[in-house]
């Protein structure tokens, strides 16, 4: 009996065993390993289809062509014309990882829209059907489509969807381009199908933090399209402010029940000392919105937010931010992220001008070492943008004035006051550049002017004490200004199409430090004194100026400008009212 009991304990323990490693083996290969399907009969049919594809014969879909057919044979050829987002005719990990990816669009600037992002539905819950007709034609259809609408994203994540301007960008890429093919195949085969597409983005900090922020606000808020108003707080202080905080509240920059809670106090406390004919005092209610600390340290924040004074105070600037609702602040974030896909590599260092921002960053190591304010050209005079470099910077500068600045505005000022050139240290030169001692102005217009002018140095030059040349072709510099004045402004549009900058002293050490270089140390003295001195760079430094009218910080926060230049407007209708992608 004993020797029954023992062996029977060992052959409970050995089967247990067995189940157990048995339970284990099958539970590894669920989790690792697919199972094995004969995929024999849509490889069949998908070699069968694109063997006749070529650059006149393409695939179609619902009618409409799949322009990247090319790549698509491509992509199943070095894949052996294997499924790649069906396992036994029915959708896989890839092709849900995928379909994920192109739902959330938005977050790169994007739209699902430029997607068949319906057909793509379709099709998968079709094949997810076990009683589906042509299930096998319908599994090519959806290996097709997917393999098409990944294609175009990888595109538009990595070029942008529209063609830039070569002049700024230089040659345009293949948007389509074969490598496409290697790649999406390398990382299916590392299953990193997301991280791989994710990757072909911009590697540039501005494009990186604005996409941040792109994501972030899209979860924060809803796109809504609705027109708002915001009554003229010159007319109706009251409701402005009333409305203006209904609008904070909508776009998350102030708490509905904190500020609710705010609001119930303060009436309480002015009815006990006033009593109930406070609430037909109307001149009492508008005191009560410029005096609630909530809801104007949250139009501060939202002020701050828009590149404005956070002053608290509903101006013509904050009252026309106010007015744009979150649809069109996504698109204006999306038309962003486009010109961010444009721009090739930079170097390590740098002078960047975003020109709806007014700022001028210094750049070194990839790094923002100094920011200065900036004045730019006024809507009729915009600042032109360009690549070129830093080559030298000049103290006391002398103006040569354009010849449209000549002719268009200082002559009439000359025709009327004969005293006008000489008050303003102006000579005037003729068209080879050499001085003319006198001109009969009563018989000079506009269409016989063959002259120049030129600004001696001193207080009143346009140039300031310090001007920074860059070759270029509109004849603009960065310079300082002898109207300081200009800086006060949020929109600071003022020039002829030049670089003002308000510190033009700290920005020569600045650039001068990058050497390193011992002059940075006389800077100071040369702006005090008379003295002309030209300093030129070692090394000319790269300077870039953009329109970028959003950008976002580290932490992905954004910052709206107003488009000054109304160059938003096209690049929107372009972006988003694209049919055939």
């Amino acid at each position: 009996m004993k020797t029954k009991a023992i062996i029977f304990i060992k052959v409970v323990f050995f089967t247990t065993f067995l189940f157990s490693c048995f339970e284990h083996n099958n539970f590894r290969a669920d989790k690792h390993s697919n199972p094995i399907v004969d995929e024999g009969p849509v490889s069949a049919l998908i070699e069968n289809t694109l063997k006749d594809v070529n650059d006149s014969i393409i695939l179609a879909f619902q009618g409409k062509k799949l322009f990247t057919s090319s790549l698509i044979k491509e992509f199943y050829r070095e894949n052996n014309n294997r499924p790649v987002w069906t396992s036994g005719m029915e959708p896989n990990h890839n092709s849900r990882q995928l379909i994920r990816l192109l739902q959330r669009a938005q977050y790169y600037g994007l739209d699902t829209s430029f997607y068949q992002v319906k057909e793509i539905n379709e099709l998968y819950t079709q094949l997810t059907d076990k009683n589906i007709s042509e299930q096998k034609k319908k599994t090519v259809e959806f290996e097709f489509l997917m393999t098409h609408n990944c294609f175009k994203l990888m595109s538009h994540l990595k070029y942008g969807l529209l063609n830039a301007d070569t002049s700024l960008y230089g040659k345009q890429p293949v948007k389509y381009t074969t490598a496409f093919t290697k790649t999406l195949i390398n990382i299916i085969q590392a299953d990193k199908l997301i991280e791989g597409i994710l990757d072909l983005q911009p590697k540039s900090y501005e494009y990186r933090r604005l996409q941040k922020g792109l994501e972030e606000y899209y979860k924060n808020n809803t796109l809504s399209n609705v027109s708002l108003s915001l009554p003229d707080p010159q007319k109706e202080q009251a409701l402005a402010y009333q409305k203006a905080g209904s609008i904070l509240m909508a776009i998350n920059y102030l708490d509905m029940s904190h500020y609710s809670n705010i609001h119930a106090e303060f009436m309480l406390e002015k009815i006990r000392k006033i009593g109930p004919d406070y609430l037909e005092n109307k001149e009492e209610y508008s005191y009560y919105y410029q005096e609630d600390t909530v809801l104007i340290n949250a139009l501060k924040k939202f002020q701050l937010a828009h590149g404005l004074n956070p002053d608290g105070k509903i101006g013509s600037n904050t009252r026309k931010a106010l007015l744009l609702n979150n649809r069109e602040r996504f698109e204006q974030i999306a038309v962003n992220l486009e010109r961010l896909k444009w721009e090739k590599n930079r170097p390590p260092r740098y002078v960047y001008v975003n020109v709806p921002s007014y700022k001028l960053r210094v750049i070194d190591e990839y790094k923002i070492v100094k920011t200065f304010n900036v004045v730019v050209g006024a809507k009729s005079t915009e600042t032109p943008l360009l690549n070129s470099k830093i080559e030298y910077f000049i103290t006391n500068p002398d103006w040569y004035v354009p010849f449209s600045i000549s002719s268009k505005e200082i002559l009439p000022k000359v025709k009327k006051d004969s005293t006008y050139l000489k008050r303003h240290n102006f000579i005037t030169l003729d068209k080879d550049r050499i001085p003319v001692s006198h001109v009969e102005w009563s018989t000079v217009e506009n269409s016989n002017f063959n002259y120049f002018f030129q600004q001696a140095p001193g207080d009143g030059n346009a140039l300031g004490k310090i001007k920074f040349y860059f070759e270029n072709p509109y004849i603009v510099y960065i310079h300082d200004t002898n109207d300081k004045g200009k800086f006060r402004h949020d929109i600071r549009a003022f020039s002829h199409g030049c670089i003002r900058i308000q510190e033009p002293g700290e920005f020569a050490k600045s650039l001068l430090k990058l050497e390193p270089n011992p002059l940075a140390d006389s800077v100071d003295n040369w702006l005090t004194g008379d003295t002309r001195e030209k300093v030129d760079f070692a090394e000319p430094i790269p300077l870039f100026v953009r329109y970028l009218t959003c950008e976002a910080n580290e932490n992905g926060q954004i910052t709206f400008y107003q488009d000054i230049y109304n160059k938003d407007k096209k690049l929107k209708q372009a972006l988003f009212n694209i049919i055939d992608l």
